[in-house]
């Protein structure tokens, strides 16, 4: 075993393992540049990852059909805004200034700062559809209506649903066809008479001249008989130019019976406000009380044709363009009529009045 020993010794003495102090300082300088280089990875696809998390996450806010709440955001005039439900808000005019305050699954809150827009908003039931326009917020389920400002004051006017009208002192509710300018005007009180003295014996005071309520004030309180007695006595089509006063006056006069005199004033806010964005309200309710109430089907379907050539592309384009060929049809022009509902079927093939349209032009 000595021997054995001996031998180990000495062939250990003569073994060189390679391993001095300088490779061995050598071999921990690699071990740290390679313990840097993995944590310098770690680092970079930690930093991937979160990169790639925060482009989900804004692809994700951002994806077509998502609703969330947002900062006001301008909608740019005349170029529709919708949600992912269907609803449509269109600005009318360049004027016109229409900003969205929140868009969220359960609240859609929007401001009309200036001009007119128009609203076709779809029914739903578990979300709150809120219109404010200065002193005037518009409350909605599912409706199509338009909103003009006018100061401080703003009139809304419903085409089809119904809306609540909030101010600071009440509320009213619009139903299809009906509009008003709120807050309504306030009409004057007399004063009270004052209290005679108990000894003194002064001068009877001839009593104050009764206040008499502009005819514009009975119309937004919903009392069109009286308006348009008033109205026929002071506000004769040759006396108002306004457009807002015109189209008040054609309202009162359809609504207290009386559609034939609605025309003089919608001609004349056609001639007078040309450029107006309300022109083609005017014109497609001109067309209305011709067709429905005149039976005058050939006069109707020139007023819907002015309709489109106002706004071609606005609001109104659509039910406009059914409504002319029903005109046309009911006018006896059935070549007219098959050619513009042609037009209509190519232009909204899935439209709300493509069956009717299709009828009243003679296409299967």
């Amino acid at each position: 075993m000595s021997d054995l020993a001996e031998r180990v010794r000495s062939i250990g003495e003569h073994m060189d393992a390679g391993y001095g102090p300088e490779r061995t300082t050598a071999a921990l300088v690699c071990l740290h540049a390679g313990l840097r280089r993995r944590r310098a990875r770690r680092v970079a696809l930690g930093s991937l990852a979160g990169l790639l998390c925060l482009l989900a996450g804004t692809f994700w806010a951002l994806r077509p059909g998502h609703e969330t709440a947002m900062p006001v955001t301008r909608i740019r005039p005349e170029v529709p805004f919708s949600l992912s439900d269907g609803s449509v808000m269109t600005p009318l005019g360049p004027n016109s200034r229409l900003v969205a305050k929140t868009i969220s699954p359960h609240l859609v809150e929007l401001e009309l700062v200036a001009g007119s827009a128009h609203f076709d908003v779809t029914p739903n039931q578990e979300r709150k559809f809120r219109v404010s326009a200065g002193r005037v917020a518009v409350l909605v389920l599912g409706t199509r209506f338009t909103v003009t400002r006018q100061g401080e004051r703003s009139q809304v006017e419903v085409e089809r649903g119904r809306v609540r009208v909030d101010w600071e002192r009440g509320q009213q509710i619009l139903d299809p066809g009906e509009r008003g300018s709120f807050p309504p005007v306030e009409t004057a009180r007399a004063p009270f008479p004052e209290r005679e003295a108990p000894t003194l014996q002064p001068p009877p005071v001839p009593a104050p001249a009764p206040v008499e309520v502009d005819w514009r004030a009975l119309a937004q309180r919903g009392d069109f008989h009286a308006a348009y007695r008033m109205m026929r006595k002071k506000a004769r089509p040759a006396g108002l130019s306004e457009m807002d006063d015109l189209l008040l006056a054609a309202d009162v006069a359809r609504s207290s019976g009386h559609a034939a005199e609605a025309v003089p004033y919608l001609e004349k806010a056609l001639v007078l406000h040309q450029s107006d964005a309300r022109a083609a309200v005017a014109a497609f309710t001109l067309g209305r009380v011709r067709l429905a109430d005149l039976n005058d089907p050939a006069g109707a379907a020139v007023a819907f044709s002015r309709a489109r050539m106002v706004a071609p592309t606005g609001p109104l384009a659509e039910d406009a363009l059914a409504r002319e060929v029903e005109a046309c049809f009911r006018a006896g022009d059935k070549a007219r009529a098959r050619v513009l509902a042609e037009e209509y079927v190519k232009t909204w093939p899935s439209g709300s009045r493509v069956r009717a349209v299709r009828h009243f032009g003679g296409i299967p």
